[in-house]
């Protein structure tokens, strides 16, 4: 794999985060997935996700 290949994952990857840091900020919070759960059913879905 070359240098020239992970440079660029590497600018998307800050892209996409940049665009989802602004979405998160744009759209209504009560509208968001991550309130609805609690943070410990959100961390049984990460951990479910991990182990499959």
């Amino acid at each position: 794999m070359s240098k020239f290949k992970l440079k660029n994952d590497a600018e998307a990857l800050e892209k996409a985060t940049k665009d989802y840091e602004l979405l998160k900020e744009i759209a209504p919070t009560k509208q968001s997935p991550d309130t609805m759960q609690t943070p410990s059913e959100h961390l049984e879905d990460i951990q479910n996700l991990k182990s499959s």
